[in-house]
């Protein structure tokens, strides 16, 4: 702690700028040094915070009429203004212009008088009677409503929430909820497990009898999940080309979800938008029961995930979307079809070959082949558009399969260019038949913009940056949508 302590400002500055304001100001409780460098003895760094949180919004985000005219001493730092005590007012619910986490004035999800927040109540959210006051961002990364959660887990009693009439729902704070549960014996990591909320399923009452559950008890529930860790562990180590549509719990995932329907007869075994296996998919994991029953090395079985995975998702090493034979290998395809939409991951890819090569727009070119030759164009690094989707044997389109069979080692990566990430999209119509760069509020390109957008890229020189992928809720499993808890 005393190294933390002495580290200079501008580090501490960098740490918490991962954190929440709220949380940012708790740390400057704990001791006269952080209070002087972050707490009330520091009034210029609240003044920035509350300036980037009231005044700066951030992407998708406006400020509100009234509520801006009603934030003062923000435009200029002044000695001698109390901004701690203003952020304090909005932690506490003393104020209630901002979110009291966060302290954005966030109008995406309801305004009422000015005043913008994802539900406002008197009464015990925390237990006590202050008006609470959060942002929609906030609202989902520290509340959870009952219905999502007891679908889920219905063996769990939880206590009394709060019914809010705006959204129709029953609400709990989840630190209170992850509290309640752990106080019952059982650890929230534990029941989170995509291991844990399989068997609590496994052969649950009321549940239809089929041709597969006659032959199965609970004890075989324990010997399948093994052997789905098994699977899931093979394709986390083999197939990091595929996590950029699947991710290894998500693959997870999917395999119990065929599960459910065919071997437990869900009637409603997955969300509405994922595609299951077919019964093939069952007899391979069923084979795993005797050899795990045996108690024999795990090398048998380690070995027979390799060998389903290999038939079933192709040779690690030589990956080609022509080579998966297997009867469900078009999920796979069907997942990775989406990459290239307007919306996709690999979006970026067309709008930085249409604006580079503008005079011949129909034919896509590879970022990386174009990197890996020192800006050399030649006819392999190159596809017709018009035949992305339309025309393509496999159904997916070309650059998809190119990235993730040649450029494995980039599938997460892209040139960092914010100007063109934030501003502009690759739209396409009639399967590619027309297609435009346009603003992200579909405006159409500018002259000034579609100059500014046309600058070739400086492969020696050019950073290239991480992006973040938002995979569907059904590829994590999650039990609440927060991203992140607080004890």
């Amino acid at each position: 702690m005393a190294i933390f302590q002495t580290l200079p400002f501008e580090a501490l500055e960098f740490i918490n700028s991962y954190l929440l304001p709220r949380d940012i100001a708790a740390l400057s409780l704990t001791c006269q040094n952080f209070q002087e460098r972050l707490g009330s003895g520091n009034q210029y760094f609240w003044y920035r915070i509350l300036r980037q949180a009231l005044i700066v919004p951030g992407s998708g985000r406006s400020i509100p009429r009234k509520i801006a005219s009603g934030i003062v001493n923000l435009q200029e730092f002044k000695e001698g203004w109390g901004y701690w005590k203003e952020a304090s007012d909005l932690f506490s619910g003393r104020k209630t212009y901002a979110c009291r986490y966060c302290l954005e004035a966030d109008p995406v999800s309801r305004q009422d008088g000015g005043r913008s927040y994802a539900f406002k109540s008197k009464g015990a959210v925390f237990g006590g009677d202050t008006i609470q006051q959060f942002c929609a961002k906030c609202r989902r990364d520290w509340f959870t409503d009952l219905k999502t959660f007891t679908s889920g887990f219905p063996d769990f009693k939880v206590p009394t929430s709060i019914y809010h009439p705006v959204y129709g729902e029953y609400l709990i704070t989840i630190p209170s909820l992850i509290k309640h549960i752990e106080t019952q014996g059982t650890s929230y990591a534990t029941i989170t497990s995509a291991s844990y909320k399989f068997k609590s399923k496994w052969l649950a009452p009321g549940l239809e009898a089929t041709k597969w559950s006659a032959s199965l008890g609970q004890e075989d529930a324990e010997y399948i999940d093994q052997a789905l860790c098994l699977l899931r562990e093979s394709y986390q180590q083999d197939y990091r080309h595929l996590h950029i549509a699947l991710p290894p719990n998500g693959y997870y995932n999917l395999l119990t979800f065929t599960l459910y329907k065919e071997v437990l007869g869900h009637l409603k075994p997955h969300p509405s938008d994922v595609v299951i296996f077919s019964e093939n998919i069952i007899k391979h994991i069923m084979a795993f029961i005797p050899i795990l029953k045996a108690q024999k090395t795990d090398t048998e079985a380690i070995n027979l995930a390799a060998t389903f995975n290999r038939e079933f998702l192709g040779d690690p090493k030589d990956f080609s979307l022509m080579y998966l034979k297997h009867p469900d290998s078009g999920v796979i395809r069907g997942l990775l079809e989406p990459l290239t939409n307007p919306s996709g991951s690999f979006n970026w890819m067309l709008v930085y070959s249409r604006a580079y090569f503008e005079s011949t727009a129909n034919d896509v070119r590879c970022y990386w082949c174009l990197r890996e030759n020192g800006g050399k164009d030649t006819e392999t690094n190159r596809f017709r558009y018009h035949s992305f989707i339309s025309k393509d044997p496999q159904h997916v389109p070309w650059i998809t399969s190119h990235i993730i069979s040649k450029h494995s080692d980039f599938i997460f990566v892209r040139p960092k260019n914010d100007w063109v990430h934030n501003n502009f999209r690759f739209w396409s119509f009639l399967y590619g038949r027309h297609h435009v760069i346009d603003f992200r509020d579909r405006a159409y390109l500018s002259p000034e913009g579609w100059e500014r957008l046309k600058i070739k890229p400086d492969f020696e020189n050019e950073k290239l940056e991480r992006f973040q992928v938002n995979f569907p809720t059904w590829c994590e499993g999650w039990a609440t949508p927060s991203e992140y808890f607080m004890m």
